[in-house]
This record gives C-alpha cells, sequence and structure tokens, in this order.
C-alpha cells in the first residue's frame, strides 16, 4: 500500500464506541491528542472487542424475544392501554439492537480487513451511528416513562384510569413520541456527510462535516437541551413515579394483612402482578441507563474525559460499559413478561406451543362452584349455601379446577370432604356421594 494511502487511511480510522455513543459534540477542535496515561490505546481496542462479541448473543436473543412479545401483546385478548405500550416499547427495543448488533459486525469486520469495515462504518455512520442508534434509545426512554405514567394514575386514581389513560390517548402519547423523537434528532443525520476517494485503485470513504455539524456552538446547546428533553427529565420522572407507586403498594398490602388478621395475603391478583412487573422493567431500565447518563454528564462538565479530550481512552472504555448495559436492558424485557404476566404466558403458548386455550380466563370470568344436589343431612339458608359454595371454591386447587373443567361433574374426594368439614360447622354429617358441578358465566 503507498504511503500516503496509509496516511489517509489512519487520519479517518477512529473508535466506532467513541462516535456511536457520543450525542454531544466538543466545543472546539483538538488537532493533537495526547495518549490516556490511564489505559493504553490497545487495551481499549481488546477492551471493545471484547464487549462486542458479548453484545451479539445477547442482541440475537432480545431481537427475538421482542418478535415475540410483539405477538403475544397484540393478540386480541391483550389489548389493553398497557400492552400497547408494552407493544411499542417491543418495536423500539428491537431497533436499539440492530443497532447494537450492526455496531459489533462492524468491530468485528475491522479486525479482519480494517479499510473495508472503515468504510463501510463512515458510509453508514450518519443514518444508523449518529442518528438512528440514538433515536431509539431515547423512544424506549419515554415510553419506558409512559408505562409509569400510566401505572401511576391506574393506582392513584383507579375510579378515572380509563378516562384518563383512555385507548386513544395511549395512542396519542405513543404517536407523539415516536414523531417528537424522531424529528428532535434530526440534525445528528445532518452533521456528516460521507465522501467517496479512490486513490491508486483503492476506494475509501471519507465522513465530512457539514456546515451545521461544524457549527460547534449550536451543536453543544442544542446537544445539552436534547440530554435534558430525551435523557434526565425522564430518567428524574421514573425515580419519582416508581418511589410513590412503591409506597401505594405497600400501603395496600399493610392494609390487606391488616384486615385479613394475618391470613394468607401473598396471592396477588392479575393486575397486582402487572403493576409489579412495570416497577421491575422501570427498575431495570434504571439501573441499566443511569451508569450512560451520568457519563455524559460528566462528559459534559469536564473537558478533559470526552472523546477528544485527553482521558479519551477512559471514556470509550466506560462507554462500552454503559451501551452493553442499555443493550441489555433491550434485552431482558421478555423474561420479565414471562415471569411476572400470567396472561402473557398463556396466551404465548397458545401462540407459539400449540396449547389449546382453556375454556374460561381467570382474568374475565367468575367461576360458581354450586351442589348439583343438596348434600344429605345439610339444613340451611340459601345464603349459607352461597357462603359454603365460595368457601369451597377457595380451597380448590388449580388442578382440581382444570379437572372439573374437563368433567363438568364429579365427585367430592375425601379431601373436599375434609375439608368441607374443617369450614362448615353446621354441615357435619356430609354425605360421601353428593355431586357437584360447574358453572361459568362472563
Amino acid at each position: 500500500m503507498p504511503y500516503n494511502e496509509v496516511q489517509l487511511t489512519a487520519m479517518w480510522t477512529s473508535t466506532v464506541a467513541m462516535e456511536v455513543l457520543n450525542e454531544s459534540v466538543s466545543v472546539s477542535r483538538h488537532p493533537q491528542i495526547p495518549d490516556d496515561p490511564v489505559i493504553a490505546k490497545e487495551t481499549v481496542q481488546k477492551i471493545i472487542f471484547i464487549f462486542a462479541i458479548l453484545i451479539i448473543p445477547i442482541s440475537i436473543f432480545g431481537c427475538i424475544g421482542n418478535i415475540l412479545s410483539l405477538f403475544v401483546l397484540i393478540h386480541h385478548r391483550m389489548r389493553t392501554t398497557t400492552n400497547c405500550c408494552l407493544a411499542a416499547l417491543a418495536v423500539s427495543d428491537f431497533l436499539v439492537l440492530f443497532h447494537s448488533l450492526w455496531y459489533s459486525m462492524i468491530i468485528i469486520y475491522k479486525s479482519r480487513d480494517p479499510v473495508s469495515a472503515a468504510n463501510l462504518r463512515r458510509l453508514t455512520y450518519p443514518v444508523i451511528g449518529a442518528y438512528g442508534s440514538v433515536v431509539t434509545a431515547r423512544i424506549t426512554t419515554w415510553l419506558t416513562t409512559l408505562l409509569s405514567i400510566e401505572r401511576f394514575v391506574a393506582v392513584y386514581c383507579p375510579m378515572r384510569a380509563r378516562t384518563i389513560c383512555g385507548k386513544k390517548q395511549t395512542y396519542l402519547g405513543i404517536l407523539m413520541i415516536y414523531l417528537l423523537t424522531i424529528i428532535a434528532f434530526l440534525p445528528h443525520a445532518l452533521k456528516y456527510r460521507p465522501e467517496t476517494v479512490t486513490n491508486n485503485n483503492r476506494t475509501i470513504v471519507i465522513l465530512h462535516k457539514t456546515i451545521l455539524g461544524k457549527n460547534y456552538q449550536f451543536c453543544a446547546i442544542y446537544g445539552t437541551i436534547l440530554n435534558i428533553l430525551f435523557r434526565f427529565i425522564p430518567i428524574v420522572l421514573l425515580i419519582i413515579l416508581n418511589i410513590l407507586i412503591v409506597k401505594a403498594i405497600r400501603q395496600t398490602w399493610n392494609l390487606r394483612r391488616i384486615m385479613s388478621k394475618g391470613g394468607n395475603h401473598c396471592n396477588m391478583s392479575e393486575q397486582n402482578r402487572i403493576t409489579v412487573m412495570l416497577l421491575i422493567v422501570s427498575f431495570v431500565f434504571l439501573i441499566c441507563i443511569l451508569p450512560g447518563a451520568l457519563n455524559s454528564i460528566t462528559s459534559q462538565i469536564r473537558q478533559d474525559y470526552s472523546r477528544h479530550g485527553s482521558k479519551q481512552n477512559l471514556f470509550a472504555c466506560i462507554s462500552c460499559v454503559t451501551y452493553f448495559l442499555e443493550t441489555v436492558n433491550s434485552s431482558i424485557n421478555f423474561i420479565i413478561y414471562m415471569a411476572f404476566s400470567a396472561k402473557f404466558c398463556r396466551t404465548y403458548q397458545e401462540i407459539f406451543c400449540c396449547i389449546k386455550p382453556t375454556a374460561v380466563s381467570r382474568s374475565s370470568t367468575r367461576e360458581i362452584i354450586r351442589f348439583v344436589r343438596r348434600p344429605l343431612g345439610s339444613t340451611g339458608s340459601s345464603g349459607c349455601n352461597g357462603t359454603r359454595d365460595f368457601r369451597l371454591s377457595a380451597i380448590l386447587t388449580d388442578q382440581r379446577r382444570h379437572q372439573f373443567h374437563k368433567s363438568r361433574c364429579t365427585a367430592i374426594s375425601s379431601f373436599d370432604m375434609e375439608n368441607i368439614k374443617l369450614l362448615s360447622q353446621r354441615d357435619k354429617n356430609l354425605s360421601g356421594d353428593s355431586d357437584i358441578g360447574v358453572v361459568q358465566y362472563s
């Protein structure tokens, strides 16, 4: 390779992580940057390569999980306001993981063919790197905040939740988040312009800054405003809303424990499980996003700690870690849904595991267990029978209920008889040949 081509290649070859992760532009140029005394350049390249290898399996798993989540969440039985937000979040998470995969592929390709990889990176960086990766990450931030707002309204204003957070309001909020974020970050795509140069039968792509990109004062001020609106304000709202939601849940659980007088209060309804699930989604998001936000604040406060500063190698390593955490955040939601939402898990099994849907859904159907023929020796009013039926339905396990759904008419087992004798003070001489039936209505 001729000497001038080596110089040209080295001039425009830079670390991909430092460019993808940086959202604000330095105010001044740094033509000669001293080496970082803390971390060597070779160490930075090894760390970037290791994290690029780790990101690939996580991103692939996350992409598959988000696709499966989207299919489940758009099912006709799952169309609620919360699930609409989760479906929109699955789309943005999938796009974040797509950019992560692209970033990792460029790093691996660069280790085999540095010139071709650098050309591909510079050619796609204005749209995919500087614009796409940032936009999708900030959409995810505001969608997570929208979920916390919806759950806060459901907890503190349950009677007005359908009015405040109805489907129309939710669809409008999701649409506004996508449109405003896409429009607000358009200057990021207009800051760079790739140019192709041919030298000795070798094509090299050079990345030039446009007039907008050379306006360092505008880029610095505008980048700070975007950081405040699309990163710090949502994070502060998430912290405040989640603290208030946790406080309300603790008060509710303490009240139930007092009312039940030490009874079993650990069983949660589907709505409570959804609230806990969304809290975990928000907590995981905060854990994975806060390091990146703190890293961005530090780079803006200290000029030496940036991609153009004297500690650029340290900045590159920490940026790789924060980028890895954001990838993990976009990949883990499917596991949280499967662990905490019984309805999501059942719908997933019906769609992808070919399991027949149950005849009755717990969330929308009540089960009444009544005696087809009154047991011998029982004397009592209809009110007592209703109380006994309610107690009997409470002690039946899920497996026995499923058996009742199949048979519709089974004899009372000795286990059930013992529970009836313990719970029903007036019916001590129940006969063992009484029939029991199941009546269901929506």
